[in-house]
């Protein structure tokens, strides 16, 4: 039987894909950083421009970007295909004994019922990952219900008025 609280949506992996895509982009960004340092530093010592060092080192980040890219757009789609086909576990509940972050890239962590979740802000997977300390809303006492894939949080809503 459905519940007749009111809720409100708060997270949804299948509408935030941004998040799975964050390392890559960031290693797209640092292979862009390193290819023009090399350049310079090539330049400034005299040497033929973009050198083999520097070629070496560019490509090998640009195919780290790539992989950090396939592999979170690959895990954003995975939760989302398990949303899509309602392969998740329902877990509702009032939010329990929970541990701030302390400052950003700890960790955070609550229960609802016997179920426990643990997250940072640091970590770039497309399930729900926000700490308090950087805007999250999970918060003791808080009613939420969350759509849970493999313990990741694919979908998060919160009671209204909670």
């Amino acid at each position: 039987m459905e519940s007749q609280t009111a809720w409100k949506v708060v997270f949804d992996a299948s509408t935030d894909s941004w998040h799975g895509l964050q390392f890559g982009t960031a290693m797209l960004g640092i292979a862009l950083v390193i290819s023009a340092v090399g350049v310079c530093f090539d330049k400034l010592n005299g040497r033929r421009i973009f050198s083999s060092r520097t070629r070496f080192i560019s490509a090998f980040v640009l195919l780290c970007a790539i992989a950090a890219l396939v592999s979170g757009h690959s895990q954003y789609r995975a939760l989302s295909d398990a949303l899509e086909r309602g392969d998740y576990r329902v877990v509702e509940g009032v939010v329990d004994r929970f541990v701030p972050a302390a400052q950003w890239g700890s960790w955070e962590s609550f229960a609802v019922g016997n179920h426990e979740y643990e997250y940072s802000d640091s970590w770039l997977v497309p399930g729900y990952h926000r700490t308090a300390s950087n805007g999250g809303l999970i918060r003791s006492g808080l009613r939420i219900r969350i759509a849970d894939v493999d313990g990741q949080i694919a979908r998060l809503e919160v009671q209204r008025g909670g």
